[in-house]
């Protein structure tokens, strides 16, 4: 047998634990602003997998925790408390243990933390009831009670909506033996129920020798849990009388009055016995174990590409046609690899998913919130046993696929009500569209009589085929009038309207009847209340011809096949839980495209590899080109070099860009966690805050995202501790109450801007500079500009904090900032307006580890490289042009003053003379535009840049190293750092 890593699994699931949480820290604050409770199902879900994974692999005390927090979630969603500042608090601290154990168990340290604290806040946090849930419970305790038995019965199926109802049925022997059968009474309630339960006395039933068959024998009280009201259960009868509906209350009876006996048909609503035939655990038997790892990493993946799908059309209740594709594709496959294998059970699993999801795709069942939330419960079901089966454990029989077995019988009573849409019907709506275009493009052309007639002796013959002469007649009529050329404007809109009212929302058959003037509203009422199909009594009773009922259900199947409103449609959702709900039509206008997930240090590995391409790239260049030095081959010889060696290197330049899109990811990585941040800091200092996030989508390599993030949290709390006032400060500003935070990201060339926004209360200059003349940062008599001023912010330890808190004012964060950035070649600019905020603008570059630069020679074989994103241009100018000035020397460049510095003397050698012809090559940082004096410009190329070795590290100012064709190392600058 094939040895499994089990190390390797826990490893996955942490990984997949952390999106969890962080998914469930996105959608608890939105919750909390938006008070969109559906969001705590998500988050439920999330907890619910976590806990059910976590005692799998062993994480016992992770596994009891999320236990107490989803708790405390079911009763969020279940509307049994309602999300404030105080439980999003402590949900938020839940999610943080939760991401503390997981760090914990990754570094395979034991979490000792006490935790008694936070459990005794989950506790009492239990026993709170919302304002509204007080309500209820004040108007529950005046309901009737059950007893205790079926009291406990109602609780345990209890959805989570509707109400509890009692009802006792009045129908009498005459009323049986008159032909009024309480059956059809009976299934109607189990129709509108969430939870249906008829507790019967079978005792009074008499020996078979002495049956009467006009006799009613059982009599029983029937219990349900729906979310219809009194008066539309009522409805379900005849006669009201035939009912009396007592609400009840789901909560015990008091100990002492409480019977002993269990009903006799209780047995049948447990959800235990419900499912006796289907085993308690699944059958394992005949799986080739050496490819169930690769099985579960497969479904993994399948799961992945999927999910986002789902929890959509679960938030939203809109799916497309693409999204139900790609979920069938994925069970499909999974059927197909189970096979493979071995796994049986998996193979049938999935198979009645496909069944389920085929019928969504042809149309015959909508596909609704309550079902994308059920195939997200298969999903993590079929984790669970992937993860059990794979820790040797005896997997437990999933609660979905018993609900699967039940669901084949559902959708087929389901679909048999449902009129079919037949071959006739289609053409006959196939005609229809057709003639409503011809008409429209008749009308553009003067009323064109040839098309019009065309279209009126299509439309009649396709309403005689069907059957529909009044619409035959209208279109023959048109077809006269149109041909004669006489007015047939009255005709037309007859047409029109007719063609509109079959287009129009279903209706039932009685209006539809009613409607067409065959029979009265009388009629149809007695019709109903013989409780049989009101089509068929009313032909018995001569009052209908069948040719006018079959028109009438033809009618209502058009109508049916054309509205996308029909309430009549079967909803995947109801035949799961019998739940009526609205549903919505529309596809979804998100694209989620399908992924994969690559460990980083693969990634890693392979931007070396194209890293070393480079460098042999351009070493295979120079050759080329020494063999054209040196040697004297002929032109066609050296013409096939130069072109393989042009192949090469745009082989070469398209796995470079490749590799460099394979390590982008979203900047929305960062920036997810900010209004965690942001909420946290608004709640501790009794601030309004609102953060708007924009270009969430801009892309930022991987490592320089994770650079950046510390940096970024150090912005965004200094932004809201010291910018942004507190709502008594912005109201004497004359300023809205709500403070307002700003992160935005966006591309310009091959850099990343990154804005920090605040309309706070700005940086003082004054404060500032007698600050930094107190640090000895400024002389005493300095003049300076206010943004030059404001720059010394970003100087190590400085702070104008009065007070030092747990969130800011030590001076330890802006220098932190500013190295971080330049040490990514990027820069930060600070702008200021007392009274009116401030601004923080990162420049960074896209992407770190390969760059094409401008290669420059100093010395006799010294060889630097500048990352071109800093170099504005290069220039070869006469020695007379350039000038000696006070603080160094100087061109006159483009209308402005441009400075020099030689690079020798940059780099701490001694400065050269200046030759007769001076190269210089312009470079751009966060403080302008310097020339640098070099002794040859060479080329611009692309390297690979490798890291500084550590006998370089002390040198702030090296950016990285690369080998050149000949084999020669070339420092690459940083030309922030060196400036």
């Amino acid at each position: 047998m094939t040895h499994i890593d089990m190390e390797k699994f826990r490893m996955e699931f942490l990984e997949e634990a952390t999106d969890l949480l962080e998914n469930a820290n996105e959608s608890i604050l939105k919750a909390e602003s938006e008070g969109d409770t559906e969001l705590f199902n998500a988050v439920f879900r999330n907890i619910h997998t976590i806990k059910g994974s976590a005692g799998g692999f062993g994480f016992d005390n992770m596994s009891d925790f999320a236990h107490h927090l989803e708790s405390l979630l079911d009763k969020l969603r279940n509307g049994q408390l309602t999300i404030d500042g105080d439980i999003t608090d402590l949900l938020l601290k839940g999610v943080d243990v939760l991401f503390e154990m997981i760090e914990y168990a990754r570094n395979k340290k034991e979490y000792d933390r006490d935790l008694s604290g936070i459990l005794a806040m989950f506790t009492a946090a239990d026993g709170a009831t919302a304002p509204a849930v007080a309500e209820k419970a004040a108007e529950t305790s005046s309901l009737a009670r059950a007893d205790r038995n079926i009291a406990s019965i109602l609780k345990q199926n209890n959805p989570g909506f509707g109400r509890a109802y009692k009802i006792d049925l009045n129908f009498t022997d005459d009323m049986l033996e008159n032909g009024y059968d309480p059956v059809t009474l009976l299934s109607n309630l189990k129709e509108i129920s969430e939870f249906y339960f008829a507790d019967t006395d079978t005792s009074s039933i008499d020996m078979l020798s002495a049956h009467e068959p006009y006799k009613l024998h059982l009599r029983p009280k029937v219990y349900i849990i729906s979310d219809a009201a009194k008066e539309e259960i009522a409805d379900l009868a005849f006669d009201p009388e035939l009912m009396t509906i007592t609400e009840v209350s789901l909560e015990d009876e008091p100990e002492e009055t409480a019977e002993t006996f269990i009903p006799e048909s209780a047995h049948n609503i447990t959800d235990d016995d419900e499912y006796d035939h289907i085993p308690d655990t699944v059958d394992t038997e005949g799986i080739q174990n050496e490819l169930l790892a690769e099985l579960a990493s497969g479904i993994e993946d399948y799961f992945e590409s999927i999910e986002n799908f789902l929890i959509t059309i679960e938030k939203t209740g809109e799916g497309s046609k693409d999204a139900l594709d790609n979920i069938f594709r994925v069970f499909h496959n999974i059927k197909g690899d189970c096979g493979y294998v071995g796994f049986k059970f998996l193979e049938k699993y999935a198979h009645l998913v496909e069944n389920m999801l085929d019928k969504v795709r042809s149309g015959s069942i909508v596909f609704d919130k309550k079902a994308a939330e059920f195939i997200l419960n298969v999903i993590s079901d079929v984790k669970a046993l992937m993860k059990s089966i794979l820790i040797n454990n005896a997997p437990e029989m999933p609660r979905t696929y018993k609900q699967l077995n039940n669901l084949q019988e559902s959708m087929l009573t389901m679909e048999e009500k449902t009129p079919a849409v037949t071959g006739d019907i289609k053409v006959f709506l196939s005609q229809v569209d057709q003639f409503l275009e011809i008409i429209s493009l008749a009308k553009a052309n003067n009323n064109n009589h040839g098309m019009l007639k065309r279209a009126a002796a299509g439309l009649a013959n396709a309403a005689k085929y069907i059957g529909f002469a009044d619409l035959n007649d209208l279109a023959q009529k048109f077809g006269q009038k149109a041909g004669s050329g006489a007015d047939f404007s009255s005709e037309l809109v007859n047409i029109e309207k007719y063609i509109a009212a079959l287009k129009s929302p279903a209706k039932k058959l009685g209006e539809l009847l009613i409607e067409s003037g065959k029979v009265t509203p009388k009629e149809i009422e007695e019709a109903k209340a013989q409780q049989k199909k009101i089509g068929e009594i009313l032909v018995d009773q001569g009052k209908l011809n069948k040719q006018d009922l079959e028109i009438a259900l033809k009618k209502q199947v058009i109508m049916k096949a054309v509205s996308p409103d029909d309430t009549s449609n079967i909803s995947l959702a109801s035949a799961l839980t019998k739940e009526e709900q609205e549903e919505k039509d529309g596809a979804s206008k998100e694209k989620y495209s399908q992924s994969m997930k690559v460990d980083q240090e693969k990634i890693d590995k392979f931007t070396n590899t194209i890293g070393e391409l480079v460098v042999a790239k351009n070493a295979y260049e120079y050759m080329v080109q020494k063999l054209i030095r040196e040697f004297d081959l002929p032109t066609s010889l050296l013409k096939d070099f130069k072109d393989n060696s042009n192949l090469i290197s745009r082989i070469a330049q398209d796995l470079q860009r490749d590799i460099m899109s394979l390590r982008m990811v979203p900047i929305k990585q960062i920036f997810n966690k900010f209004p965690r941040v942001v909420r946290d800091i608004a709640r501790k200092q009794n601030k309004q805050i609102d953060l708007r996030i924009i270009g969430e989508d801009t892309e930022i390599d991987k490592k320089i995202a994770d650079i950046l993030s510390d940096p970024l949290v150090h912005l965004v709390r200094n932004s809201c501790d010291h910018g942004i006032e507190t709502p008594p400060e912005r109201s004497a500003a004359s300023k809205p109450e709500e403070g307002h935070l700003i992160l935005k990201a966006y591309n310009e060339g091959s850099f990343v801007y990154i804005e920090v926004i605040d309309d706070g209360r700005g940086i003082d200059p004054k404060k500032i500079l007698a600050k930094a003349i107190n640090k000895g940062l400024a002389p005493e008599d300095a003049v300076m500009p206010d943004n030059e001023i404001i720059q010394f912010i970003l100087a190590p330890g400085f702070s104008t904090a009065e007070t030092v808190t747990d969130i800011s004012g030590r001076g330890v964060g802006m220098d932190v900032v500013k190295s971080s950035i330049t040490s990514v070649g990027g820069n930060i600019d600070v702008q200021s307006s007392v009274g009116d905020g401030t601004r923080m603008i990162m420049k960074i570059p896209v992407t770190i580890g390969m760059s094409t630069s401008l290669l420059v020679r100093m010395a006799a074989d010294e060889h630097y490289a500048f990352p071109i994103e800093n170099v504005a241009e290069t220039i070869k100018v006469d020695r007379k042009q350039v000038k000696d000035l006070h603080f160094g020397n100087g061109i006159y460049y483009r209308g402005n003053v441009l400075p020099l510095v030689h690079l020798s003397k940059l780099l701490g050698e001694k400065e050269k003379e200046l030759p007769e012809e001076v190269n210089i090559v312009i470079t751009v940082t966060d403080n302008g535009k310097t020339g640098i004096i070099v002794d040859e410009l060479l080329n611009r190329m692309d390297i690979a840049i490798k890291p500084v070795p550590e006998y370089f590290a002390h040198l702030n100012y090296i950016g990285g190293v690369t080998i050149l064709g000949d084999g020669k190392a070339v420092l690459v600058l940083n030309v922030n750092k060196l400036l």
